[in-house]
């Protein structure tokens, strides 16, 4: 192989279901993912854990129960849609980060012209240097993150001190191969001179508790008492965009929620402005995105699709013969929230569910209009 350079590669935190793993003890017979580096499941065994080489399944199996953690970052959890179901993510601790190798392969590059390998190599100092000069944000994936139940937990000093304590063995063994110490030796120059640990900028609430599972259970028998009325808010695409979404696979919109004797509708009219909205909608003008019935108890609602309902609001059809274009669908999963009015503001948090792009409800409140 031919070596052309090593890139900036995101910042790779213990990403947890149930509880954090914030110290040793959290770790402790624990399954948790790595992915194709001996390294890393040094790394995991020597905390305590048994590492699990698990690829793009790994989500999968935190939902199963067989996968209790991951090695994962912020910015990626979020654009994978993640949430309460390994979002219990230790703040202040980063494992490691991960390194883009840029390589090519001998004999290729043999095969090149001077001037070929001159590009490559060019290209691929320019791609360094890119991210290099990058500027690493992860605070508007975090708050997108706490708006879709995650919490970020910090480990206490003595907790951090156990897990370096933990990581020594693993480190004197790259120490002793002579092909890594040079390389260890100079991250852990760079990494002395940045002490502190580096975490994401989220709200107080969301820096406390323990994230919840996305499934939110059985649904109640009783009605909510959301009251009735109709709500709206309004997102527009830099909104989206500032807290660190897609306008494109990002619910920018005009949104009403019109709620009536234990029933709701939800309708969106799209943003101007480039970009699929609406939760992808694929509309460019008002329509009705879910309707169904409100069951829940005290401060908590369960949002239930009903199908008959959906069908008297938008004319799709439930016959079982019907095109893909004109059926009604099946029912959307049940999701869950607390909810709070104060005044004509009403405040949804603790989104429990099935998570899909458009997920308008948290965040900014609706105001009541009617």
């Amino acid at each position: 192989m031919v070596g052309l350079g090593l890139a900036v590669g995101p910042l790779r935190r213990p990403f947890a279901a149930n509880q954090p793993l914030l110290g040793p003890e959290d770790w402790k017979g624990i399954t948790f993912r790595v992915f194709n580096s001996p390294t890393q499941a040094d790394a995991v065994r020597a905390l305590g854990a048994t590492p699990a080489d698990v690829s793009f399944s790994w989500l999968d199996q935190i939902k199963e129960g067989t996968l209790r953690g991951a090695e994962f970052d912020i910015a990626g959890y979020e654009q994978i849609g993640g949430g309460p179901e390994a979002g219990n993510v230790t703040a202040n601790v980063v494992l490691w980060p991960k390194v883009f190798v840029l390589a090519l392969s001998q004999k290729r590059f043999d095969a090149l012209t001077s001037q070929q390998q001159a590009w490559v190599r060019e290209a691929a100092a320019q791609a360094v240097k890119a991210s290099v000069d990058a500027t690493y944000d992860e605070a508007p994936a975090a708050r997108t993150l706490c708006d879709r139940g995650a919490r970020f937990r910090d480990a206490t000093p003595g907790q951090v001190q156990g897990l370096r304590s933990r990581f020594r063995p693993v480190l004197d063994k790259l120490v002793a191969d002579p092909t890594s110490a040079q390389l260890l030796g100079d991250l852990q120059a760079i990494a002395a001179q940045h002490p502190g640990p580096e975490a994401p900028a989220v709200p107080a609430s969301c820096a406390k508790g323990v994230a919840k599972s996305a499934s939110p259970g059985q649904v109640p028998a009783g009605t909510s008492a959301l009251p009735d009325g109709v709500y709206r808010r309004q997102l527009t695409h830099d909104q989206v965009a500032a807290a660190g979404g897609d306008p494109g696979h990002h619910p920018a919109g005009t949104w009403t929620l019109r709620v009536r004797d234990g029933t709701f509708q939800l309708s969106c009219r799209p943003a101007e402005g480039a970009g699929v909205s609406c939760g992808d909608s694929g509309s460019d003008s008002d329509v009705t995105v879910e309707a169904g019935l409100l069951r829940g108890t005290g401060s908590t609602v369960d949002f239930v699709g009903d199908p008959e309902q959906l069908a008297r609001a938008t004319g799709c059809s439930l016959s079982p013969s019907a095109t893909e274009a004109e059926s009604c669908g099946p029912p959307a999963e049940p999701y869950r929230m607390t909810w709070e009015l104060s005044g004509d503001e009403l405040s949804f948090t603790d989104y429990q569910g099935e998570l899909v792009d458009g997920q308008p409800f948290t965040g900014a409140p609706w105001r009541k209009i009617g």
